[in-house]
């Protein structure tokens, strides 16, 4: 991640000369070898070090622009040229280009957010059969978001193969997108409405309180309990309306009776 920003690129180059100014002073000195290279592989550690917490906290920051501060269009115009780097490790690449679908996802830009997914790098063994779990279910939650409960399904069914046959452990992904389905299909129940009011939580990013609440919304409406649903889509809409869920939750909001039937 240290090739991804010119500051952290910057920090490791200027360590790294600094060790080999160190080591040749002291090979002027005629120190002895091991200490010199010990101090040399210390010097470039400390060196790689400082450069990966500079770039893992500008990657952060970034990544804020999204999560917390809700603001998609300017994640993806600073994010999305980063994508074009030399040398960006295959599963940095992955990671990057999930992040960016998900904003993509969350502008209401599906299509965008989709074509993201099937551009990622393409991985073998083991690590296939996690990377092709994490796309089955990126796609399934896109299919989930346009209400196409049958494409949800397919994406679904992918997922719970893998997850069947112990290839990958993402179990908790797989309830929650059944439970989605079920509220597309209309086949909502409390058990799956508690399973995400549990998902509530202070320490997740803000976006993703939102997205349950918003869910929350659907539920509450789905069983009938209409005071609840207005609470949380007038919560969600007021969040943040540049983003789709907010937008969403506005429309239901307007579609709401104003008392249970």
């Amino acid at each position: 991640m240290i090739n991804l920003f010119s500051k952290s690129k910057g920090y490791f180059t200027a360590g790294l000369s600094l060790c080999f100014l160190v080591a040749a002073g002291l090979l002027h000195d005629h120190k002895p070898w091991y200490a010199i290279l010990a101090i040399t592989l210390t010097g470039v550690f400390l060196s790689w070090l400082i450069a990966s917490i500079s770039a893992f906290m500008l990657h952060r920051r970034i990544l804020n622009l999204f999560y917390a501060q809700l603001n998609p269009h300017d994640f993806i115009a600073v994010y999305q040229p980063l994508l074009r780097k030399a040398n960006i490790r295959k599963n940095i690449l992955f990671t990057m280009k999930c992040y960016l679908s998900n904003a993509y996802a969350a502008e209401g830009q599906y299509q965008k957010a989709l074509a993201v997914l099937d551009s990622v790098p393409v991985f073998t063994g083991k690590k296939r059969r996690q990377c092709e779990a994490i796309l089955a279910g990126n796609r399934c939650e896109l299919y989930c978001a346009q209400e196409m409960p049958g494409a949800a399904r397919e994406e679904y069914l992918k997922l719970e193969e893998l997850v069947s046959a112990g290839e990958v452990s993402q179990k908790p992904i797989l309830d929650l997108l059944q439970v989605k389905i079920h509220l597309l299909e209309g086949k909502a129940t409390k058990e799956d409405y508690e399973v995400v009011r549990g998902l509530l939580s202070p320490t997740a990013t803000r976006y993703y309180q939102l997205t349950v609440k918003y869910l929350l919304g659907r539920f509450n409406e789905q069983l009938g309990e209409i005071a609840f649903a207005r609470a949380y889509y007038s919560e969600v809409a007021k969040a943040a309306p540049q983003i789709a869920v907010a937008s969403n939750a506005a429309k239901r909001l307007e579609e709401l009776p104003d008392t249970a039937e």
